[in-house]
């Protein structure tokens, strides 16, 4: 992914073949999302970890003195409902 990254950023890369980096880069990384199960759990067994760090670490909360968010809940409740997993997959 970095090499691909730094052609996309250089200043002599032309139209084509920056299409056809970021066609192979979306393909990629649409290949890993429908993986991302196992690659959870081959991580689980190297670590030996079974939770993410914002399960065991302490729940910032965000300054909403001037968060105008127009909804029934507020985006916090949203990310607090989320598995850990939830905000990888699309």
């Amino acid at each position: 992914m970095e090499p691909t990254s730094a052609s996309l950023q250089s200043s002599d890369q032309d139209l084509n073949t920056g299409y056809a980096l970021y066609e192979s880069l979306y393909g990629y990384v649409q290949a890993m999302r429908s993986t991302f199960s196992d690659i959870e759990a081959r991580a689980r067994d190297l670590t030996n970890c079974e939770e993410y760090q914002q399960q065991t670490s302490r729940r910032i909360k965000r300054n909403t003195k001037y968060d105008h968010f127009s909804g029934s809940t507020t985006l916090d409740d949203f990310v607090e409902n989320q598995t850990p997993g939830q905000p990888f997959e699309v």
